[in-house]
């Protein structure tokens, strides 16, 4: 398979987490970089996160790094990922405004935006 480097934008209660636990096994893509794309330092309480929790095994990022891939906090990441090569973007942000300002600057800098369903997914027989 020819690889694909991938940045994952958004690191919310485990969905990006969760995205590269099964991207790099199902698909070409290489997770290259987590970002959070706020300039603002990602605070979490651990133990208000896993309380909440029905899966206690869960990752939080430290230390600069997030499932053994570089993770950074930064609104302006779209020269980052030009300058890591990095071509291809998953936006994984559930607040509405923030998830289409997240996209649109990802197609304006001409990054090429994947969409990700999980294996598992099911669609009700009523949608």
């Amino acid at each position: 398979m020819n690889q694909k480097n991938l940045a994952i934008i958004g690191y919310e209660e485990g969905l990006a987490g969760l995205i590269h636990s099964f991207i790099e096994n199902v698909s070409d893509y290489k997770v290259k970089l987590f970002i959070h794309p706020f300039d603002e330092i990602l605070k979490l309480n651990k133990k208000s996160v896993l309380a909440n929790r029905v899966v206690k095994d869960f990752s939080f990022p430290e230390n600069g790094e997030f499932k053994g891939v570089r993770f950074l906090c930064k609104a302006d990441w779209i020269d980052l990922c030009l300058k890591l090569k990095i071509k291809y973007a998953l936006v994984a942000i559930s607040d509405n405004k923030v998830r289409h300002d997240n996209i649109a600057k990802a197609k304006l800098a001409g990054f090429r935006l994947i969409s990700v369903v999980h294996p598992s997914a099911q669609i009700m027989a009523g949608a």
